[in-house]
Order: structure tokens, then sequence, then C-alpha cells
């Protein structure tokens, strides 16, 4: 008796969900349940599949909060981490706290916070991370790598340039070895800062590095995330269509956000996502994802 809204667009309907072993096996309208070892009257509530979220930073709280509320508590099952260019692996350890600066900064996290939940108690690896958080969690978690975070680990405390063709190389190796252990794709950035005003890691490297790092991603079938130049609509076709030649030219998914409505610039979404229309008909794969807040909203709980 639960108003259906499936997620395949059509309009919500009213009618029964079957499950068995814990998968759904039957959708539809007066499903028999007579034989049903329990059956859950869900009149006046909406069944859904669970929403994704495909950008977050929930990347600290991971460590002490298994159920990420209150994502959870708003139907959503499965989270997309690492973003903008920024991931809590693979990290060398006297590099913990520039890294856990520029995260908290994104995210306005308390530096008391952040060091009370983040042990890592994982060492400095992605699969480390990923073995260490994967065994307690009650949403599926879908890990980004960060750009940033390999330009650090490889570049050191000089990330501020171009990286030589052995860094390069080395930088391809490990994010191989990310992606093995489980990260679907690369994170970057092209407006983050970190706490001094300095651009993050990730925007000192040429677009050739980023060719490199795609080619890797292709390699494995894996996606790439950007954090682009929101603010501008001509700067936001223009990073659409770079996605569009990375996405073409390596086979892979690529995805940019935030896309939203600027009451400045009423015509700028139009702009866009005519922009993603022709990558797509060239048989590029670009997405926007849209943001459905004000570009920024914060709030504390202090008096």
């Amino acid at each position: 008796n639960g108003l259906i809204a499936d997620g395949t667009g059509l309009p919500a309907y009213r009618g029964d969900v079957g499950v068995a072993g814990g998968k759904i096996v039957s959708v539809g309208r007066s499903l028999a349940h007579a034989n049903a070892a329990r059956v859950i009257d869900a009149a006046g509530k909406v069944v859904s599949p669970g929403f994704i979220d495909p950008h977050t930073h929930y990347d600290a709280q991971l460590c002490f909060d298994p159920y990420l509320f209150p994502a959870i508590e708003h139907g959503v099952t499965s989270v997309v981490t690492g973003n903008c260019s920024l991931s809590l692996a693979p990290v060398r350890a006297p590099q913990r706290e520039d890294f856990s600066a520029m995260f908290r900064l994104i995210e306005e996290m308390p530096k008391e916070a952040f060091d009370h939940g983040v042990d890592w108690r994982w060492g400095e690896t992605f699969e480390g991370m990923v073995d260490s958080l994967s065994g307690n969690l009650a949403l599926n978690v879908a890990p980004l790598v960060g750009h940033s975070v390999l330009r650090m680990f490889v570049l050191g405390d000089n990330a501020r340039r171009a990286a030589t063709p052995d860094e390069l190389k080395k930088m391809c190796d490990l994010l191989r070895e990310c992606l093995d252990a489980g990260a679907i794709g690369l994170s970057t950035s092209y407006i983050d800062v970190d706490p001094t005003l300095h651009p993050v890691p990730s925007r000192w490297a040429p677009h050739s590095e980023l060719e490199a790092l795609c080619a890797v991603l292709g390699e494995r079938g894996r996606m790439l995330q950007v954090v682009h130049e929101f603010f501008d609509a001509g700067l936001t076709v223009s990073r659409i269509e770079m996605l569009g030649e990375l996405s073409r030219r390596y086979n892979i998914p690529t995805t940019l956000s935030p896309l939203f409505h600027n009451n400045s610039n009423p015509n700028a979404v139009k702009q866009v996502l005519d922009a993603v229309e022709r990558e797509w008909a060239t048989g590029a794969r670009v997405w926007p994802q849209v943001q459905t807040r004000p570009i920024d909203i914060s709030w504390t709980l202090e008096e």
C-alpha cells in the first residue's frame, strides 16, 4: 500500500514491493503476499530506492559514525566521498596536519572535532583505509581518491609546481593502487584553496598531468570528478568541453559539480546544459551534478 516512486521518472503509484533473500524481487500493484513471512503496511508513506548522494565530505565522519547521520534519516543509502581533490588516503604521516587543515577549511570543521574523530588507524594507504572502515558501515560508500593528496604523497611539501616525468609515473602507479583497492575514480578541483589561500595542490597540475591520470582511469574503467569554476558560465562551458575530450579520448565517465541556478545570470543553466548535450552528441559522457541548496550555507550550535 505504499506510494511507490521507483526512480524511473514515471509518476508515483500506489502498490506493493516484494522482498526475498535481501533483494527486491517484485514491484507492482496488488502483489500476492499471503505467504509472506512479514507484511509491512506502508499506507501513507513513500517507498523508493535509496537515494545516492554523489558529492559528500563524509570522509572524516566515516571514522566515528557508521550511520552517517543525518544522511540515513533522509533516505540516503549510498554516498560518494573523496570529492574536491581530497581523500583521507593516501596521506603520509608527516602530511596529516596539512591535509586536515585543507579538509577542515572546506568543511568548516573544528580542528578538535577532526583530530578527535580521525585517528589514522589505517596508516598511509588507500587500501588500509578501505579495509579499516568498510567493516562497520550502515551505508554504501563509493570513495574517490583525491588528486591533491596524490600530488602531496609524491611531490612532498613542494606540490606547488608541475611534476617531473618520474613523479608523474609514481602518481599514476599510486592511482592504480588506489583504484585496485576500491576507489571509483579520481577527484580534482579548480577552485579550492588551502588555509594560506593558495590553490590546493591539484590546481598546480598542468593539463598533461590530468591526461596521464585519466589514461589510468581508462585502463580501469573508472571516473573523473571535477569541481569547476561554477561562478562563471563561460568557464563552466570550457570545462565541459575539456571533460568531453577526456571522456572520448580515454573512454571514461566524467562529472562536474555543482550546477545551480543563479539569479544574476538566469541563462547560465541553459548554456551549461546545451554544452553538455553537445558533448553527449559526440559520444562523451559528461554528467553535471545539480546542487539543491544555496551555494554556501553555514550554521552552528553555538549561541
